[in-house]
C-alpha cells in the first residue's frame, strides 16, 4: 500500500532528512543517497538535509539491532539484524497521513561494500517517501533482493548492473502518485 504524507509536506515540494548515519562504514553514504534519489526519482519533489533530527520530516539513524524512538505516543522500539544487509523503516501516521518517518540501517551489515551501503540507503529512503513492503519492484534500487558480486548489483531477473543505480518506470509511477 501506498501512504501519503500530510498535506503541508506535500505542498512543500520536499521532504526533510536527518543525517545520523554518517559514522564509520557509512561515512559519505547519505550525501550519496540523496543524490541517487533526487537524479533518479523523476519527481520534483527533492529529498533535502535537516540540521535538526525533531524538525526534520524522516529521521535516518544506525542501529545495532534496537532503536527506540518515540513520536505521536508511539514508543515502540524498531528493530532489525544489526548485520543483515537490509534497512527497516516505520511511518507514523495520523489520519492515515505520514507524520514522520524513522529509517534504521544496519550499523555493520555483512555486505559492506559502499555500493551496497548506498543501495540500502537509497531503498530506505523511497520507504521513507511512502512505498511500504508491498510495493517492491523487481529491479532497480527498489527491489527486495539484490544479488551482490564483486561490487554490483543486479536483480535474479536482470543482467543490469548498478551502479549506475536507477529507479524502475514502476517505482517512478509509484512516487508519483503522491508527489507529482
Amino acid at each position: 500500500m501506498i501512504f501519503s504524507w500530510t498535506k503541508a509536506v506535500l505542498d512543500s515540494g520536499k521532504l526533510t532528512v536527518y543525517n545520523g548515519i554518517n559514522a564509520g562504514q557509512w561515512n559519505g553514504v547519505f550525501a550519496a543517497a540523496l543524490t541517487i534519489f533526487n537524479h533518479n526519482s523523476g519527481l520534483k519533489m527533492k529529498l533535502a538535509e535537516s540540521a535538526s533530527r525533531e524538525d526534520a520530516n524522516v529521521v535516518m539513524l544506525l542501529s545495532a539491532g534496537e532503536t527506540p524512538f518515540s513520536f505521536g505516543g508511539d514508543d515502540t522500539p524498531l528493530k532489525l539484524d544489526p548485520k543483515f544487509g537490509h534497512g527497516r523503516t516505520r511511518m507514523y501516521r495520523i489520519d492515515n497521513r505520514i507524520e514522520k518517518v524513522l529509517s534504521i540501517l544496519p550499523e555493520n551489515p555483512s555486505q559492506n561494500q559502499m555500493n551496497v551501503l548506498k543501495m540500502i540507503a537509497t531503498h530506505e529512503l523511497i520507504h521513507a517517501c511512502g512505498l511500504d513492503n508491498d510495493e517492491h519492484a523487481d529491479d532497480g534500487v527498489f527491489m527486495t533482493f539484490p544479488n551482490i558480486q564483486d561490487g554490483h548489483i543486479s536483480s535474479t531477473r536482470s543482467s543490469k548492473k548498478m551502479p549506475p543505480f536507477f529507479f524502475t518506470p514502476k517505482t517512478k509511477t509509484k512516487l508519483a502518485q503522491y508527489w507529482s
